[in-house]
Protein backbone atom coordinates (compact mmCIF):
# COMPACT_ATOMS: atom_id res chain seq x y z
CA UNK A 1 0.00 0.00 0.00
CA UNK A 2 3.06 2.25 -0.12
CA UNK A 3 1.98 3.62 -3.51
CA UNK A 4 -1.33 4.89 -2.07
CA UNK A 5 -1.88 8.26 -0.50
CA UNK A 6 -2.74 8.47 3.24
CA UNK A 7 -6.39 9.18 2.40
CA UNK A 8 -6.55 6.16 0.10
CA UNK A 9 -4.88 3.96 2.71
CA UNK A 10 -7.43 5.09 5.30
CA UNK A 11 -10.33 4.26 2.98
CA UNK A 12 -8.90 0.87 2.08
CA UNK A 13 -8.34 0.07 5.75
CA UNK A 14 -11.98 0.86 6.57
CA UNK A 15 -13.15 -1.29 3.67
CA UNK A 16 -11.01 -4.20 4.83
CA UNK A 17 -12.30 -3.86 8.40
CA UNK A 18 -15.93 -3.84 7.20
CA UNK A 19 -15.27 -6.81 4.91
CA UNK A 20 -13.62 -8.82 7.67
CA UNK A 21 -16.43 -7.94 10.06
CA UNK A 22 -19.01 -9.20 7.57
CA UNK A 23 -17.05 -12.44 7.14
CA UNK A 24 -16.90 -12.96 10.91
CA UNK A 25 -20.63 -12.21 11.34
CA UNK A 26 -21.50 -14.55 8.46
CA UNK A 27 -19.33 -17.29 9.95
CA UNK A 28 -21.02 -16.90 13.33
CA UNK A 29 -24.47 -17.04 11.71
CA UNK A 30 -23.64 -20.38 10.10
CA UNK A 31 -22.41 -21.96 13.34
CA UNK A 32 -25.21 -24.43 14.12
CA UNK A 33 -24.33 -24.86 17.85
CA UNK A 34 -24.78 -21.11 18.40
CA UNK A 35 -28.28 -21.08 16.96
CA UNK A 36 -30.93 -20.91 19.72
CA UNK A 37 -33.86 -23.32 19.88
CA UNK A 38 -36.16 -21.20 22.03
CA UNK A 39 -36.70 -17.49 22.63
CA UNK A 40 -37.01 -16.43 26.27
CA UNK A 41 -38.05 -12.96 25.10
CA UNK A 42 -40.92 -14.15 22.87
CA UNK A 43 -41.80 -17.15 25.06
CA UNK A 44 -41.85 -19.61 22.13
CA UNK A 45 -39.92 -22.34 20.39
CA UNK A 46 -38.05 -21.16 17.32
CA UNK A 47 -38.27 -22.64 13.83
CA UNK A 48 -36.61 -26.02 13.34
CA UNK A 49 -34.43 -27.07 10.43
CA UNK A 50 -36.82 -28.80 7.99
CA UNK A 51 -36.72 -32.49 7.27
CA UNK A 52 -35.61 -33.41 3.76
CA UNK A 53 -38.13 -34.76 1.27
CA UNK A 54 -38.35 -34.70 -2.53
CA UNK A 55 -41.93 -33.40 -2.40
CA UNK A 56 -40.84 -30.47 -0.22
CA UNK A 57 -38.04 -29.65 -2.66
CA UNK A 58 -40.30 -29.82 -5.72
CA UNK A 59 -42.88 -27.53 -4.10
CA UNK A 60 -40.25 -25.06 -2.92
CA UNK A 61 -41.38 -25.54 0.68
CA UNK A 62 -38.06 -27.05 1.76
CA UNK A 63 -35.97 -24.01 0.85
CA UNK A 64 -38.63 -21.64 2.21
CA UNK A 65 -38.46 -23.47 5.56
CA UNK A 66 -34.66 -23.27 5.54
CA UNK A 67 -34.95 -19.51 5.03
CA UNK A 68 -37.45 -19.29 7.88
CA UNK A 69 -35.15 -21.36 10.14
CA UNK A 70 -32.13 -19.26 9.21
CA UNK A 71 -33.84 -15.93 9.98
CA UNK A 72 -35.64 -17.17 13.09
CA UNK A 73 -32.59 -18.67 14.80
CA UNK A 74 -29.94 -16.00 14.36
CA UNK A 75 -27.32 -16.43 17.11
CA UNK A 76 -27.83 -14.13 20.09
CA UNK A 77 -31.27 -13.16 18.72
CA UNK A 78 -32.75 -12.35 22.16
CA UNK A 79 -29.80 -10.10 22.97
CA UNK A 80 -30.15 -8.34 19.63
CA UNK A 81 -33.92 -8.03 20.04
CA UNK A 82 -33.42 -6.61 23.53
CA UNK A 83 -31.01 -4.03 22.16
CA UNK A 84 -33.48 -3.18 19.39
CA UNK A 85 -36.31 -2.89 21.92
CA UNK A 86 -34.28 -0.41 23.97
CA UNK A 87 -33.70 1.68 20.87
CA UNK A 88 -37.42 1.60 20.02
CA UNK A 89 -38.35 2.52 23.56
CA UNK A 90 -35.93 5.43 23.41
CA UNK A 91 -37.42 6.56 20.10
CA UNK A 92 -40.99 5.94 21.30
CA UNK A 93 -41.76 3.43 18.52
CA UNK A 94 -42.15 0.24 20.55
CA UNK A 95 -45.56 -1.28 19.82
CA UNK A 96 -45.40 -3.91 22.58
CA UNK A 97 -47.78 -3.26 25.45
CA UNK A 98 -45.98 -2.71 28.71
CA UNK A 99 -47.06 -1.37 32.07
CA UNK A 100 -46.72 2.34 32.73
CA UNK A 101 -43.96 3.35 35.10
CA UNK A 102 -44.84 4.39 38.63
CA UNK A 103 -45.83 8.03 38.56
CA UNK A 104 -47.10 7.95 34.96
CA UNK A 105 -50.12 10.11 34.32
CA UNK A 106 -53.47 8.45 33.74
CA UNK A 107 -56.85 9.78 32.70
CA UNK A 108 -59.65 10.20 35.19
CA UNK A 109 -62.29 7.51 34.75
CA UNK A 110 -65.50 9.40 33.99
CA UNK A 111 -69.02 8.46 34.86
CA UNK A 112 -70.28 6.50 31.81
CA UNK A 113 -73.47 8.59 31.83
CA UNK A 114 -71.61 11.92 31.98
CA UNK A 115 -72.12 14.46 29.15
CA UNK A 116 -69.45 14.47 26.50
CA UNK A 117 -69.39 10.70 26.09
CA UNK A 118 -71.54 10.74 22.95
CA UNK A 119 -69.15 8.58 20.95
CA UNK A 120 -70.23 5.51 22.87
CA UNK A 121 -73.72 4.09 23.13
CA UNK A 122 -75.86 4.79 26.23
CA UNK A 123 -74.56 3.38 29.48
CA UNK A 124 -75.84 0.02 30.67
CA UNK A 125 -74.85 -1.06 34.17
CA UNK A 126 -73.14 -4.46 33.84
CA UNK A 127 -74.76 -5.63 37.07
CA UNK A 128 -78.17 -5.30 35.41
CA UNK A 129 -77.14 -8.01 32.94
CA UNK A 130 -76.94 -10.69 35.64
CA UNK A 131 -79.06 -13.75 34.96
CA UNK A 132 -80.19 -14.27 38.54
CA UNK A 133 -80.77 -12.32 41.72
CA UNK A 134 -77.38 -13.01 43.24
CA UNK A 135 -75.71 -10.47 45.47
CA UNK A 136 -74.90 -7.08 43.97
CA UNK A 137 -71.38 -5.58 44.09
CA UNK A 138 -72.41 -3.56 47.16
CA UNK A 139 -73.06 -6.82 49.01
CA UNK A 140 -69.70 -8.34 48.12
CA UNK A 141 -66.82 -8.32 50.57
CA UNK A 142 -63.40 -9.50 49.50
CA UNK A 143 -61.16 -11.73 51.62
CA UNK A 144 -58.54 -9.74 53.55
CA UNK A 145 -54.80 -10.04 52.90
CA UNK A 146 -53.39 -13.20 54.40
CA UNK A 147 -50.14 -11.51 55.42
CA UNK A 148 -48.42 -8.14 55.39
CA UNK A 149 -45.93 -7.22 52.71
CA UNK A 150 -42.33 -7.10 53.88
CA UNK A 151 -40.18 -6.04 50.91
CA UNK A 152 -41.46 -3.67 48.21
CA UNK A 153 -39.28 -2.74 45.24
CA UNK A 154 -40.32 -0.56 42.30
CA UNK A 155 -38.68 -1.66 39.05
CA UNK A 156 -39.82 0.53 36.17
CA UNK A 157 -43.14 -0.78 34.90
CA UNK A 158 -43.57 -3.34 37.67
CA UNK A 159 -43.45 -3.49 41.44
CA UNK A 160 -42.03 -6.53 43.22
CA UNK A 161 -43.65 -7.28 46.58
CA UNK A 162 -41.80 -10.04 48.41
CA UNK A 163 -41.90 -12.95 45.92
CA UNK A 164 -44.51 -11.53 43.50
CA UNK A 165 -44.48 -9.08 40.61
CA UNK A 166 -47.32 -6.71 39.66
CA UNK A 167 -47.91 -4.45 36.66
CA UNK A 168 -48.93 -0.81 37.01
CA UNK A 169 -52.26 -0.03 35.34
CA UNK A 170 -53.16 3.48 34.18
CA UNK A 171 -56.48 4.23 32.50
CA UNK A 172 -56.36 5.75 28.99
CA UNK A 173 -59.81 7.04 28.05
CA UNK A 174 -59.29 7.34 24.29
CA UNK A 175 -58.25 3.69 24.01
CA UNK A 176 -60.99 2.56 26.41
CA UNK A 177 -63.66 4.39 24.40
CA UNK A 178 -62.39 2.89 21.16
CA UNK A 179 -62.47 -0.57 22.71
CA UNK A 180 -66.11 -0.11 23.73
CA UNK A 181 -66.91 1.24 20.26
CA UNK A 182 -65.31 -1.85 18.70
CA UNK A 183 -67.59 -4.12 20.75
CA UNK A 184 -70.60 -2.00 19.80
CA UNK A 185 -69.62 -2.24 16.15
CA UNK A 186 -69.43 -6.03 16.39
CA UNK A 187 -72.89 -6.17 17.95
CA UNK A 188 -74.34 -3.81 15.32
CA UNK A 189 -72.70 -5.47 12.28
CA UNK A 190 -73.48 -9.05 13.34
CA UNK A 191 -76.89 -8.89 15.07
CA UNK A 192 -77.73 -12.57 14.50
CA UNK A 193 -74.88 -13.71 16.77
CA UNK A 194 -74.69 -13.72 20.55
CA UNK A 195 -71.91 -11.26 21.44
CA UNK A 196 -70.31 -11.86 24.86
CA UNK A 197 -67.57 -9.71 26.38
CA UNK A 198 -65.43 -9.73 29.48
CA UNK A 199 -62.37 -7.76 30.57
CA UNK A 200 -60.02 -9.66 32.83
CA UNK A 201 -58.39 -7.72 35.67
CA UNK A 202 -54.68 -8.08 36.30
CA UNK A 203 -53.15 -9.22 39.57
CA UNK A 204 -52.47 -5.67 40.83
CA UNK A 205 -56.13 -5.17 41.79
CA UNK A 206 -56.77 -8.76 42.89
CA UNK A 207 -53.87 -10.29 44.79
CA UNK A 208 -51.65 -7.29 45.55
CA UNK A 209 -51.54 -6.40 49.25
CA UNK A 210 -54.13 -3.63 49.80
CA UNK A 211 -51.79 -1.55 51.98
CA UNK A 212 -49.21 -1.50 49.18
CA UNK A 213 -51.73 -0.93 46.42
CA UNK A 214 -53.30 2.18 47.96
CA UNK A 215 -49.90 3.90 47.93
CA UNK A 216 -49.30 3.28 44.22
CA UNK A 217 -50.19 5.76 41.50
CA UNK A 218 -52.50 3.42 39.59
CA UNK A 219 -56.07 3.51 38.27
CA UNK A 220 -58.87 1.45 39.79
CA UNK A 221 -59.42 -1.52 37.49
CA UNK A 222 -62.94 -2.34 38.68
CA UNK A 223 -64.08 1.21 37.92
CA UNK A 224 -62.35 1.11 34.53
CA UNK A 225 -63.89 -2.24 33.60
CA UNK A 226 -67.35 -1.05 34.62
CA UNK A 227 -66.84 2.08 32.54
CA UNK A 228 -65.78 0.18 29.41
CA UNK A 229 -68.40 -2.57 29.62
CA UNK A 230 -70.96 0.00 30.69
CA UNK A 231 -70.26 1.96 27.51
CA UNK A 232 -71.42 -0.91 25.32
CA UNK A 233 -74.95 -1.46 24.07
CA UNK A 234 -77.42 -3.90 25.54
CA UNK A 235 -76.72 -6.12 22.52
CA UNK A 236 -73.39 -7.00 24.14
CA UNK A 237 -73.83 -9.62 26.85
CA UNK A 238 -71.42 -8.58 29.58
CA UNK A 239 -69.90 -11.06 32.04
CA UNK A 240 -67.77 -9.09 34.45
CA UNK A 241 -65.48 -11.56 36.22
CA UNK A 242 -63.74 -9.09 38.56
CA UNK A 243 -65.79 -9.80 41.68
CA UNK A 244 -65.81 -13.57 41.24
CA UNK A 245 -62.02 -13.68 40.92
CA UNK A 246 -61.39 -11.28 43.79
CA UNK A 247 -63.55 -13.34 46.11
CA UNK A 248 -60.88 -16.01 45.59
CA UNK A 249 -57.94 -13.60 45.83
CA UNK A 250 -56.06 -15.69 48.39
CA UNK A 251 -56.10 -18.70 46.10
CA UNK A 252 -53.57 -19.30 43.31
CA UNK A 253 -55.44 -17.21 40.71
CA UNK A 254 -52.46 -15.26 39.30
CA UNK A 255 -48.85 -16.15 38.75
CA UNK A 256 -46.22 -14.45 40.90
CA UNK A 257 -43.56 -14.15 38.19
CA UNK A 258 -45.82 -13.54 35.19
CA UNK A 259 -48.60 -11.09 34.21
CA UNK A 260 -51.17 -13.75 33.27
CA UNK A 261 -53.85 -15.32 35.40
CA UNK A 262 -53.53 -19.00 36.22
CA UNK A 263 -55.97 -21.58 34.91
CA UNK A 264 -57.76 -21.31 38.27
CA UNK A 265 -58.23 -17.57 37.78
CA UNK A 266 -59.53 -18.25 34.27
CA UNK A 267 -61.91 -20.86 35.73
CA UNK A 268 -63.61 -18.22 37.88
CA UNK A 269 -64.03 -16.12 34.74
CA UNK A 270 -65.56 -19.18 33.06
CA UNK A 271 -68.05 -19.40 35.94
CA UNK A 272 -69.10 -15.81 35.22
CA UNK A 273 -69.51 -16.65 31.53
CA UNK A 274 -71.72 -19.64 32.33
CA UNK A 275 -73.91 -17.39 34.46
CA UNK A 276 -74.33 -14.94 31.58
CA UNK A 277 -75.08 -17.74 29.10
CA UNK A 278 -77.45 -19.53 31.46
CA UNK A 279 -75.57 -22.83 31.62
CA UNK A 280 -74.06 -24.75 34.52
CA UNK A 281 -70.26 -24.68 34.86
CA UNK A 282 -68.44 -27.94 35.42
CA UNK A 283 -66.99 -28.26 38.93
CA UNK A 284 -63.22 -28.29 39.19
CA UNK A 285 -63.43 -31.89 40.36
CA UNK A 286 -64.62 -32.90 36.88
CA UNK A 287 -61.27 -32.02 35.30
CA UNK A 288 -58.05 -33.99 35.19
CA UNK A 289 -55.32 -31.77 36.65
CA UNK A 290 -51.72 -31.74 35.47
CA UNK A 291 -49.00 -29.40 36.69
CA UNK A 292 -45.68 -28.09 35.38
CA UNK A 293 -43.22 -26.64 37.87
CA UNK A 294 -40.47 -24.08 37.37
CA UNK A 295 -42.28 -21.31 35.44
CA UNK A 296 -40.53 -17.91 35.38
CA UNK A 297 -42.57 -15.45 33.33
CA UNK A 298 -42.63 -11.89 32.10
CA UNK A 299 -42.22 -10.19 35.48
CA UNK A 300 -39.07 -12.20 36.08
CA UNK A 301 -37.74 -11.25 32.65
CA UNK A 302 -38.76 -7.56 32.88
CA UNK A 303 -37.28 -7.22 36.37
CA UNK A 304 -33.86 -8.25 35.13
CA UNK A 305 -34.11 -11.70 36.73
CA UNK A 306 -35.00 -10.39 40.18
CA UNK A 307 -33.65 -12.91 42.74
CA UNK A 308 -36.79 -12.78 44.89
CA UNK A 309 -38.89 -13.83 41.90
CA UNK A 310 -36.32 -16.36 40.72
CA UNK A 311 -36.25 -18.05 44.11
CA UNK A 312 -39.97 -18.86 43.94
CA UNK A 313 -40.86 -20.10 40.44
CA UNK A 314 -44.51 -20.56 39.57
CA UNK A 315 -46.44 -23.76 38.98
CA UNK A 316 -48.61 -24.01 35.86
CA UNK A 317 -51.74 -26.09 36.45
CA UNK A 318 -53.89 -27.35 33.58
CA UNK A 319 -57.45 -28.68 33.67
CA UNK A 320 -58.22 -31.27 31.02
CA UNK A 321 -61.90 -31.21 29.90
CA UNK A 322 -63.81 -34.50 30.42
CA UNK A 323 -64.71 -35.03 26.77
CA UNK A 324 -63.34 -36.39 23.50
CA UNK A 325 -61.74 -33.41 21.76
CA UNK A 326 -59.08 -32.59 19.19
CA UNK A 327 -57.38 -29.35 18.11
CA UNK A 328 -55.75 -28.00 14.96
CA UNK A 329 -53.91 -24.72 14.63
CA UNK A 330 -53.50 -22.57 11.53
CA UNK A 331 -50.33 -20.53 11.17
CA UNK A 332 -49.78 -17.26 9.29
CA UNK A 333 -49.10 -19.07 6.03
CA UNK A 334 -52.42 -20.91 6.24
CA UNK A 335 -50.87 -24.29 7.02
CA UNK A 336 -52.72 -26.41 9.58
CA UNK A 337 -51.53 -29.12 11.92
CA UNK A 338 -52.90 -31.13 14.81
CA UNK A 339 -51.73 -30.03 18.25
CA UNK A 340 -52.72 -30.89 21.85
CA UNK A 341 -55.12 -28.59 23.67
CA UNK A 342 -52.80 -28.68 26.68
CA UNK A 343 -49.20 -29.07 25.61
CA UNK A 344 -46.75 -31.07 27.75
CA UNK A 345 -44.36 -28.40 29.09
CA UNK A 346 -42.47 -30.70 31.46
CA UNK A 347 -39.15 -30.15 29.72
CA UNK A 348 -39.83 -26.69 28.32
CA UNK A 349 -37.63 -23.72 29.28
CA UNK A 350 -38.78 -21.86 32.38
CA UNK A 351 -40.12 -18.91 30.38
CA UNK A 352 -42.28 -20.96 27.97
CA UNK A 353 -44.51 -22.99 30.27
CA UNK A 354 -47.60 -20.74 29.88
CA UNK A 355 -47.57 -22.02 26.30
CA UNK A 356 -49.27 -25.18 27.53
CA UNK A 357 -52.68 -23.54 26.98
CA UNK A 358 -53.86 -24.14 23.39
CA UNK A 359 -50.18 -24.26 22.35
CA UNK A 360 -49.71 -20.53 22.79
CA UNK A 361 -50.71 -17.65 20.53
CA UNK A 362 -51.72 -18.73 17.03
CA UNK A 363 -53.73 -16.89 14.37
CA UNK A 364 -56.49 -19.52 14.40
CA UNK A 365 -57.16 -22.59 16.52
CA UNK A 366 -60.03 -25.02 15.98
CA UNK A 367 -61.12 -27.31 18.81
CA UNK A 368 -63.70 -30.00 18.08
CA UNK A 369 -65.69 -31.88 20.72
CA UNK A 370 -66.72 -35.23 19.24
CA UNK A 371 -69.14 -35.80 22.12
CA UNK A 372 -71.37 -32.92 20.95
CA UNK A 373 -71.98 -33.49 17.22
CA UNK A 374 -75.16 -31.40 17.35
CA UNK A 375 -73.95 -28.74 19.81
CA UNK A 376 -73.41 -25.03 19.43
CA UNK A 377 -70.27 -23.39 18.09
CA UNK A 378 -68.40 -20.37 19.44
CA UNK A 379 -65.60 -18.04 18.38
CA UNK A 380 -63.24 -16.63 21.02
CA UNK A 381 -61.50 -13.37 20.07
CA UNK A 382 -58.57 -12.86 22.39
CA UNK A 383 -54.99 -12.04 23.24
CA UNK A 384 -52.85 -14.29 25.44
CA UNK A 385 -55.09 -14.01 28.53
CA UNK A 386 -57.74 -15.92 26.62
CA UNK A 387 -55.50 -18.98 26.23
CA UNK A 388 -56.14 -20.29 29.75
CA UNK A 389 -59.87 -19.49 29.45
CA UNK A 390 -60.54 -21.44 26.24
CA UNK A 391 -60.13 -25.03 27.56
CA UNK A 392 -63.08 -24.57 29.92
CA UNK A 393 -65.38 -23.84 26.97
CA UNK A 394 -64.57 -27.04 25.10
CA UNK A 395 -67.01 -29.24 27.05
CA UNK A 396 -69.97 -26.99 26.19
CA UNK A 397 -69.54 -26.57 22.42
CA UNK A 398 -69.34 -28.74 19.32
CA UNK A 399 -66.57 -26.50 18.01
CA UNK A 400 -64.56 -23.72 19.62
CA UNK A 401 -62.76 -21.41 17.19
CA UNK A 402 -60.06 -19.17 18.65
CA UNK A 403 -58.71 -16.11 16.83
CA UNK A 404 -55.81 -14.04 18.10
CA UNK A 405 -56.46 -10.74 16.29
CA UNK A 406 -52.79 -9.77 16.70
CA UNK A 407 -51.75 -12.46 14.21
CA UNK A 408 -54.87 -13.31 12.19
CA UNK A 409 -54.79 -11.87 8.66
CA UNK A 410 -58.51 -12.04 7.84
CA UNK A 411 -61.55 -10.16 9.09
CA UNK A 412 -64.41 -11.16 11.36
CA UNK A 413 -66.90 -10.82 8.50
CA UNK A 414 -64.92 -13.13 6.19
CA UNK A 415 -64.51 -15.70 8.95
CA UNK A 416 -68.21 -15.74 9.79
CA UNK A 417 -69.10 -16.06 6.12
CA UNK A 418 -67.33 -19.42 5.95
CA UNK A 419 -67.83 -20.83 9.46
CA UNK A 420 -70.92 -21.78 11.46
CA UNK A 421 -70.89 -19.81 14.72
CA UNK A 422 -73.50 -19.17 17.42
CA UNK A 423 -71.59 -17.19 20.06
CA UNK A 424 -68.75 -14.67 19.70
CA UNK A 425 -66.81 -14.21 22.94
CA UNK A 426 -64.36 -11.33 23.44
CA UNK A 427 -61.84 -12.08 26.19
CA UNK A 428 -59.09 -9.51 26.80
CA UNK A 429 -57.32 -8.18 29.85
CA UNK A 430 -57.72 -4.64 31.17
CA UNK A 431 -54.14 -3.69 30.33
CA UNK A 432 -54.85 -4.36 26.66
CA UNK A 433 -57.69 -1.80 26.69
CA UNK A 434 -55.24 1.05 27.26
CA UNK A 435 -53.06 0.14 24.27
CA UNK A 436 -54.15 2.13 21.22
CA UNK A 437 -52.21 -0.19 18.89
CA UNK A 438 -53.86 -3.38 20.19
CA UNK A 439 -57.32 -1.80 20.31
CA UNK A 440 -56.83 -0.66 16.72
CA UNK A 441 -55.82 -4.18 15.68
CA UNK A 442 -58.98 -5.62 17.22
CA UNK A 443 -61.14 -2.88 15.73
CA UNK A 444 -59.65 -3.49 12.27
CA UNK A 445 -60.41 -7.19 12.63
CA UNK A 446 -64.04 -6.32 13.43
CA UNK A 447 -64.54 -3.67 10.76
CA UNK A 448 -62.42 -5.21 8.01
Amino acid sequence: MKNFSPVQKHRITKILICFCTLIVISAVCFMIPLRPKVSDTEKRELAKFPEFSFSAISSGEYFADISKWFSDTVPFRDTLMGFNSKIQNFLGTDGVIKGFNEGAESDDIPDPAAPGNEETLPYVDPTEMQTDNSETPEDITYPPDEKDAVNVEQLGAIVVVDDSGFEYYNFVQSAADNYAKALNTAAARFPTYNIYATIAPTSADITLNEKVRKNLNVSDQKTAINYILGSTSDKVKKFDCFDNIKQHRNEYVYFRTDHHWTALGAYYCYESFCQAKGISPLPLSAYEVRSFDGFLGTFYNDSGSDPDLGATPDRVDTYKPPCNYSMTITDKSGATKSMPLLFDETNAPASLKYGTFICGDNPLSTITNADKPDGETCLVVKESFGNAFVPFLVYHYKTVYVIDYRYYNGSLASFLSSHQVNDIIFCNNVSMTRSSSLVTQMANFITG
